[in-house]
């Protein structure tokens, strides 16, 4: 990828990177795969576990794990980066330095782990303006962010921020904002409290409508549809609402059905969810 790629392209290179090897949970896979990228000669697992200052059957299962995926493979009694390796590293060097080789990007152990959270962060930063992409006026509360994205309010913004107020307006991409509560008229000395939103700049939604994931869901109509229906922000969270929804419309259904005498409710709830089921599954075949 060249130095004049744009930020969008470079957060696709890393959502199909991310694919391979998920960054934001299988940080020790990237570390031992990095690890072996600087090596000269292959490296037994308990010489990764003591350099790397990580529990042996932490790193015995990823090694075997980025094994099935043919990044590393065994040789003699330790383990040497394949081809499939090195060309995801290079790719990954490419995407945040310009570089083709991790040497001239990661000099010593000692700056492994910042890397790695280099790429974590810019991971969560593509999934950030994607949920925000699927908000209503492209925003949303930061308690709910941190809950879809699986991480705590303290580090998302930390995330969030270096993008809220950065210096330079193309990679200002959010908008932080403060919402209060309406003054209650019988207790008006109760002081209100701020809920903090984040939104997407005009920068930040022309970013998003680069992203391939982003317009191929723009595209669907019954996708965007089951994404109103659920008050959803990502694609997963469609899905877990729905089953939700129909295992809880099932035993709303069944119950008064058994109170009011009548099986109408079970058969219209039932139709609900043959709607709902078909909508699902056409969104999945629509591109």
């Amino acid at each position: 990828m060249s130095q004049s790629a744009s930020f969008t392209d470079r957060l696709e290179l890393l959502r199909s990177l991310d694919s391979i090897i998920d960054f934001a949970k299988s940080t020790i896979q990237l570390e031992i795969l990095l690890y072996l990228g600087l090596k000269k000669e292959y490296a037994s697992a308990s010489e990764i576990a003591i350099d790397l200052g990580l529990r042996f059957k932490s790193v015995y299962d990823a090694i075997i794990k980025l094994t099935k995926k043919g990044l590393i493979e065994k040789r003699g009694n330790g383990y040497l980066i394949t081809k499939e390796g090195r060309d995801f590293i290079r790719n990954l060097c490419t995407l945040f330095s310009g570089y083709t080789s991790l040497r001239d990007d990661v000099k010593g152990l000692r700056n492994l782990r910042v890397m790695v959270e280099r790429i974590v962060m810019a991971k969560y930063l593509y999934d950030i303006i994607l949920a925000l992409g699927y908000a209503k006026n492209h925003e949303a509360s930061l308690d709910k962010l941190s809950k879809l994205i699986g991480i705590s309010k303290v580090r998302l913004r930390s995330y969030i921020e270096l993008f809220a107020n950065n210096k330079f307006k193309e990679l200002r991409l959010f908008e932080r904002v403060i919402k209060y509560r309406p003054k209650i008229p019988i207790i008006p000395f109760v002081k209100r409290k701020g809920k903090i939103y984040y939104r997407l700049t005009e920068q930040g939604i022309k970013e998003l409508k680069r992203l391939y994931e982003y317009r191929r869901c723009n595209r669907n109509i019954f996708l965007k549809l089951l994404f109103r229906v659920t008050f959803s922000l990502s694609k997963s969270e469609v899905y877990k609402k729905l089953i939700g929804l129909i295992v809880a419309g099932i035993i709303t259904s069944i119950t008064l059905s058994v109170v009011l005498g009548s099986l109408w409710i079970i058969a219209a709830w039932l139709c609900i969810v043959q709607v709902l089921s078909a909508l699902a599954l056409i969104s999945e075949y629509i591109d």
